[in-house]
């Protein structure tokens, strides 16, 4: 597998996304970044709901087509992760049913996540967002993604969205303790019904001081 496994290989993130799941139980999963569907896969397996996915890369997309051909669950797009947000969400613009979004698809020049998050916020969608490779708050053994002056994936970087919109929350887990790769994570909870279910997973803990701190 890809990065050691799903989540980097990292187990305590795998447990993380595993203990949302077992909450929300949820009916859709939107994943930006598909690369070679390690994750995806591993979605597959713990959840029943339907994963909706969207590589950039052709090559990657082609690899994961034929891996994901036999899957009636998976879903998968090709093109740019925010139109495909855009165009996911317009269809469920009257659902109430909390989605699960992992934002993967930052890579070099280009990065998307704060458009990303932007979207997920204007949707007015109850959702659980994770996003990969981000600054864990107090730790810097979890590694992530710098990509220079205003492209740091830390919680200054999503300043600019609504803050009394988010709720913030990292792993309950010191980088020593973790697995794989050792890449940081953010969970996001984009409304108050969300945000308290998430308080009951003891695989994350609550960032009070909230964005751009």
């Amino acid at each position: 597998d890809s990065w050691g496994g799903p989540f980097n290989g990292q187990q305590f993130r795998k447990k993380m996304f595993d203990d949302i799941e077992d909450i929300f139980l949820f009916k859709d999963i939107f994943e930006t970044g598909t690369y070679h569907g390690t994750t995806t896969a591993h979605f597959t397996e713990k959840s029943n709901a339907s994963i909706f996915t969207v590589e950039s890369s052709a090559r990657n997309y082609g690899y994961c087509a034929a891996r994901f051909r036999k899957h009636d669950k998976i879903y998968l797009f090709k093109g740019d992760s925010r139109e495909f947000l855009q165009q996911q969400l317009d269809q469920r613009a009257h659902s109430e049913a909390p989605i699960f979004c992992y934002l993967d698809a930052h890579w070099l020049d280009d990065l998307p996540l704060l458009e990303e998050c932007k979207i997920l916020l204007d949707k007015n969608v109850p959702a659980v967002i994770m996003i990969d490779d981000f600054e864990v708050k107090g730790d810097p053994g979890y590694t992530f993604d710098d990509y220079g002056a205003g492209k740091r994936l830390c919680l200054e970087y999503l300043s600019p969205l609504k803050k009394d919109q988010l709720s913030v929350f990292f792993p309950n887990c010191l980088s020593a303790n973790e697995t794989g790769e050792r890449r940081g994570s953010v969970v996001l909870g984009t409304k108050h019904c969300v945000s308290e279910k998430i308080r009951t997973a003891a695989s994350l803990t609550e960032y009070v001081e909230g964005l751009g701190c």
